[in-house]
């Protein structure tokens, strides 16, 4: 079910795999039950509390009251009733890292171009390419903005927050590399344009 969400599930038996998984995956949030096995869940909160900076979310079930204060006062970020529920799990996912949880974003496509906000994948006649996030970012602003002309400064603005495109030849740097991966000609490109003075 959380796959549907665009949530990637790595599942532990025990805590102690738990706890190297998480310190070798770095995931977005860790998911434990109240009572994991080898560990307490707040024994599982304070190792990741005092090593790590992941959110921890506590599956609290009937009369384990008692282990939810312990896993919040061990720094915890939430408790969940158990058995889960999706409609309670996602919005707990969601604000602890609304970035990231649940992306819903419709693919983009242009001609034969298409992205996934999803995904973070990009395909080319059914090929897929692989790009580095800043070049992703970019090309998604453009996807957005195909029937536009974009100026420097309105890239620089959205991507790197600030207004510095005359000075700079970062962005005329990303725009060869794109159209390298893409396999635009940059002589005379037919993905990416530029028009000249704008």
């Amino acid at each position: 079910e959380l796959a549907r969400h665009h949530v990637d599930v790595e599942v532990c038996i025990g805590a102690a795999d738990a706890l190297v998984a998480a310190g070798m995956m770095r995931p977005d949030v860790v998911l434990v039950a109240a009572e994991p096995g080898d560990l307490t869940a707040a024994e599982v909160v304070q190792v990741l509390a005092k090593r790590t900076t992941i959110p921890v979310v506590v599956g609290i079930g009937d009369g384990q009251g008692d282990q939810a204060g312990a896993a919040l006062s061990s720094g915890a970020t939430a408790c969940i009733a158990r058995p889960y529920r999706l409609n309670e799990l996602i919005p707990i996912m969601k604000s602890i890292r609304p970035d990231h949880i649940g992306m819903l974003e419709p693919p983009i496509e242009c001609g034969s171009l298409r992205l996934d906000p999803a995904t973070l994948e990009v395909h080319l006649y059914g090929r897929s390419i692989r790009l580095p996030l800043r070049e992703y970012e970019l090309l998604r602003f453009l996807m957005v903005h195909a029937d536009r002309v974009l100026t420097p400064d309105q890239i620089y603005s959205t991507l790197w927050g600030q207004r510095s495109g005359r000075r700079s030849n970062t962005l005329v740097v990303h725009i060869r590399r794109l159209r390298a991966r893409l396999g635009d000609n940059q002589e005379n490109p037919h993905i990416i344009k530029t028009v000249r003075g704008v």
